[in-house]
């Protein structure tokens, strides 16, 4: 077949044909470029391999030219690299500004252009790459071994570049490693600047390590400190030879642990690492008063009175007596150059409400105060608190007899002995109660006085004006404070048909009963006068008599017993009687043999 058939055939597109007569002619390059020409490269290069394969390379060449015309970069860089001329490929893809991907085919084809077109990369930025371009250069001069340009690309990232700690903190990490692996002569100055990045972002902790790594000692604490982390600050130091250095951190940690644990509250620690004062002065600003008195008192004495001192300050002048009595009770009282007007202020305080709970704790206070002034038993300070002591005693253990069953005399005893401290507590109630007791146990003259004379308060109460008391005749020879003497209440407790009932059993009473209604008396041991039976002081000759222990009568000539324990003495046979129903001593709380 002529030339001119064989160009009659690609004419009319009969592209197979026509490439079956260049073949037979010899001429495989006309099958080849008669392909080319259509754009049938996959042709083309199949005529090539069967018949020209020195033509392969120049196809793939002319294919990717195709291909980068018209802008399909991925075939275009298939077709170069199927050319062996991967170079193209990565100009191609560098020209186009596609870094990555030029990147990414020198990687595969030519690595030795991989340094080339990373400075290109780099420079191309003019300093405005994005973080993850930045990181991509960095991985790029890692996997090229050129560990110095790693290092600085990895350290030019920047908080502008992220917001993430945690990203930042792995990609300045990444440069200390490097340095610390392949450039050690850098490994310092690396973790120089790497520590004070970490610390801007508060990553503290690592940046500890790094400085201990580098003997920046005096640095890893501060870093250690600033992220509250005091143990491994301690740890760090205790590595230390240098006594000087160590002596000298160790005063920063503990300082700065001090002041951690006042900001956070923890007083209990404070106190523990010895600031006592600062550790105290928390718990009692925020009213943690149980905690402050328990750490006080592992403190000592003066230390525990401080704080119980400043505690009765604030609930006194707040009206909480109870409170007060009842840390004193627990902890112990404090003893002061001005004892004696507090304790006073707290007793008097606590005998107006009388509140049972409250005397308890006024009676074990007080027991404790007088046990230790008693050297200056004879000064008329602790006279008083001893009198006040002997008060909270008797009311105290009135209750206890009161809870009991069949104590009814010994609970009258206490009921009459209570009198004798009627300036103290409500002097109407002490009547109403010692009159009641009497009654109850059918002391009839002794009941008849008592109540005659608590409605003669009554009435006084109920009209201050009247103040019309009766005859005081039957109380000369008590010691028992006169009405005309002592603070009455504003209003009567009993209501008024209580107090008719008990004003027509008195009318009763005084009809019915033949003997005289008097109070029950005895003679003086000393001058033999005639006193009233429960004084402690003969209104004559002005001998005076201790108080039973358990009834509160005088101790006289007659049978007593005396709590080992204490000393204090009691009646014999009130003492049998109550031995009956407590093991303990009534005065000590201690176990009386």
């Amino acid at each position: 077949m002529c030339i001119r058939d064989r160009l009659y055939l690609e004419d009319v597109s009969r592209y197979k044909e026509a490439e079956e007569h260049f073949i037979k002619a010899g001429k495989p390059n006309e099958a080849i470029n008669m392909y080319e020409h259509q754009g049938d490269w996959n042709s083309a290069l199949q005529v090539a391999r069967q018949h020209e394969p020195n033509s392969v390379a120049v196809i793939l060449m002319n294919q990717g030219r195709f291909f980068l015309g018209k802008k399909d970069l991925a075939r275009a860089e298939a077709a170069f690299v199927g050319a062996k001329k991967p170079e193209i490929a990565v100009k191609m893809y560098t020209d186009a500004g596609n870094y990555q991907e030029a990147i990414r085919v020198a990687k595969k084809h030519a690595p030795h252009l991989v340094g080339e077109i990373n400075t290109k990369f780099v420079n191309k930025g003019d300093g405005n790459l994005t973080g993850e371009e930045i990181i991509a250069s960095a991985k790029l001069w890692e996997e090229s071994r050129d560990w110095r340009k790693a290092i600085d690309t990895y350290l030019e990232i920047t908080r502008e570049h992220f917001t993430n700690p945690d990203i930042l903190e792995e990609v300045w990490e990444k440069a200390v490693h490097i340095a610390m692996s392949h450039d050690k002569e850098r490994a310092h100055e690396v973790i120089s600047i790497v520590c004070k990045r970490l610390h801007e972002i508060k990553r503290f902790e690592p940046a500890a390590e790094f400085y201990e790594t580098i003997g920046m000692y005096e640095e890893a604490v501060v870093c250690y400190l600033h992220g509250k982390l005091f143990d491994k600050a301690r740890g760090c130091v205790s590595h230390l030879r240098n006594p000087e250095l160590s002596s000298r951190l160790t005063a920063m940690i503990n300082n700065a642990y001090k002041q951690h644990l006042v900001a956070t509250n923890q007083a209990e620690d404070l106190v523990v690492h010895g600031d006592v004062g600062r550790g105290l002065d928390m718990l009692a600003d925020r009213g943690d008063w149980q905690q402050c008195f328990d750490l006080a008192k592992q403190q000592g004495g003066d230390i525990l009175n401080k704080y119980l001192l400043r505690y009765a300050k604030q609930t006194m002048e707040a009206g909480r007596f109870g409170e007060t009595v009842a840390a004193f009770a627990k902890f112990g009282p404090p003893i002061t150059n001005s004892f004696h007007g507090l304790y006073k202020k707290l007793s008097m305080e606590i005998f107006v409400e009388a509140d049972p709970s409250e005397i308890a704790n006024l009676k074990v206070v007080l027991f404790r105060v007088t046990n230790q002034i008693k050297d200056d038993a004879n000064t008329l300070a602790v006279r008083e608190l001893t009198r006040f002591a002997n008060c909270a005693h008797l009311a105290h253990l009135r209750k206890l007899i009161n809870d009991k069953k069949n104590l009814g005399e010994l609970y009258a005893k206490l009921c009459i002995s209570l009198l004798r401290y009627c300036d103290l507590m409500s002097i109407d109630r002490l009547f109403y109660d010692a009159g009641m007791a009497c009654r109850r146990i059918n002391w009839l003259p002794m009941a008849f006085v008592l109540l005659n004379r608590y409605l003669d308060i009554y009435e006084v109460i109920e009209d201050p004006d009247n103040n019309n008391m009766g005859d005081n005749s039957d109380f000369q020879t008590a010691d028992i404070p006169s009405p005309f003497d002592v603070p009455l209440p504003e209003k009567n407790f009993v209501k008024e048909k209580e107090k008719e009932e008990l004003r027509d059993w008195l009318l009763q009473t005084s009809i019915n009963q033949k003997t005289e209604m008097t109070l029950n008396h005895r003679p003086c041991e000393k001058c033999g006068t005639k006193i009233y039976e429960a004084a402690l002081t003969c209104f004559k000759c002005k001998t005076s008599w201790e108080p039973c222990i358990v009834s509160g009568y005088p101790l006289g000539k007659g049978p007593i017993a005396n709590c080992r324990s204490c000393g204090r003495g009691a009646l014999k046979d009130a003492w049998s009687v109550y031995l009956q129903h407590f093991a303990n001593c009534p005065w000590c709380n201690n176990p009386p043999q």
